[in-house]
């Protein structure tokens, strides 16, 4: 319970866990082992949902031998989603800013007609 509401408190605050390993004594040392963690973790998470990928196209298409499709999928396919959720992302940003400009250009002609 304690340790759940801890993690609110530094997730509300913006603390993450190098800050939390430098906090507890770790210093920096601490910090790049968290990193090199995580990033390990990472890279092992997307590289085995990348061989489920090509397990399953090569299972529909069992003509494409794996390692094209790993070829495939690694030069081009991930690249090019990476660069798409950029791009949504950037969207996001330029929808938020109409809508915020929107709603104080409502807000000023509120004012204007009281």
């Amino acid at each position: 319970m304690v340790r759940g509401f801890n993690a609110y408190l530094s997730a509300k605050s913006g603390m993450n866990v190098n800050l939390l390993s430098r906090g507890g004594g770790f210093e920096y040392i601490g910090a790049s082992l968290t990193s090199f963690i995580y990033a390990t973790n990472f890279i092992m998470y997307c590289a085995l949902e990348g061989l489920t990928l090509v397990a399953a196209v090569h299972e529909f298409f069992p003509v494409i031998p794996e390692w094209a499709l790993i070829l495939f999928f690694g030069f081009i396919v991930i690249p090019l989603n990476d660069h798409l959720l950029k791009q949504v992302d950037l969207d996001m940003k330029c929808l938020r800013l109409k809508s915020l400009l929107r709603l104080k250009s409502s807000q000023r002609s509120n004012a204007e007609a009281n």
